[in-house]
């Protein structure tokens, strides 16, 4: 209990310091919440944070610099330019960029679902 709160009150921090981007709003602040639940399970999971910012510094120079996409509401020098501006705001994530998509929502939604199976206690063997 003491993890799960641990994670979740990093997380809110998590997403109200994400959802201040220009274009930030509802979708943002829920994948900002969820992408810092998947940062606390890898942290747990791993014993450390390297994991955490090796997926947070690679999806930031993937996203950003390499295909050029908007990164919490800013661009980025890129190598590329994958807009997602003629998107729908829900499907790109609007003025925000993908990571305000219900795109990412799912994307998320299913890692922190692979990532709590092995967080959770093994069942009993029946007797």
């Amino acid at each position: 209990a003491g993890a799960a709160r641990a994670i979740l009150i990093t997380a809110m921090a998590f997403a109200i310091l994400h959802v201040t981007g220009p274009g930030g709003g509802f979708t943002a602040a829920i994948n900002g919440l969820l992408l810092g639940v998947v940062l606390g399970q890898l942290r747990l999971l791993t014993g450390g944070i390297e994991t955490g910012v090796g997926l947070r510094v690679g999806w930031t120079l993937v996203l950003g610099v390499v295909l050029g996409g908007k990164v919490e509401g800013y661009e980025l020098p890129a190598l590329f330019r994958a807009g997602t501006e003629s998107l729908d705001a829900l499907l790109g994530g609007g003025a925000y960029g993908p990571e305000a998509s219900v795109v990412a929502t799912g994307l998320l939604l299913l890692l922190v679902g692979l990532l709590l199976r092995p967080l959770l206690p093994a069942p009993e063997p029946p007797d």
